[in-house]
Parts: C-alpha cells; structure tokens; sequence
C-alpha cells in the first residue's frame, strides 16, 4: 500500500512538473509578445511534498472554500508575491 501511494504521489509530481514547464513555456510567449507596462514585479514560491498536504488546516480550508464531500490531500502550495 505504501509503495502504491509513493509511486502514485511520484506520478502526481511529474504530471505537475509537466504542467509548470507548459506554463513556463507559455508565459514565455507571452512574455515576448507584451507591451513594456504589461509587466508586475512578482515572485512565486512553490511547495510539493510528495505526499501532499494533509494538514487539518489544510483540511478545514477545503471545507470553507467548498469542499465539503471530497476531501483530499493538496498536492502542492504556491505563495504568489508581488
């Protein structure tokens, strides 16, 4: 069971690593087709335990913000700053 949840957790964290290259990619586009006064002075801080976050505060933030039935583990965390 635990070598099912590593493996699954390894698979969540390679599909979101895809997923932020595809983005950086983008963004990158983006980025070159931009007019100057387009841009925001902003950093982003990314957080990705392999077995996510399951963390009762994480939990109760789930049930406020609709998830009241569904209740998994976060993969990950981003801390947008700007």
């Amino acid at each position: 069971m635990l070598a099912a949840q590593e493996n699954s957790s390894e698979e969540r964290v390679i599909q979101l690593t895809k997923e932020l290259k595809q983005a950086k990619q983008h963004t990158l586009v983006e980025e070159a087709t931009a007019s100057s006064n387009m841009y925001i002075n902003s950093s982003i801080e990314l957080s990705i335990p392999l077995g996510g976050f399951n963390l009762n505060t994480v939990k109760r933030l789930q049930i406020i913000f609709g998830r009241e039935k569904n209740i998994r583990t976060i993969p990950m965390a981003m801390l947008v700053r700007h």
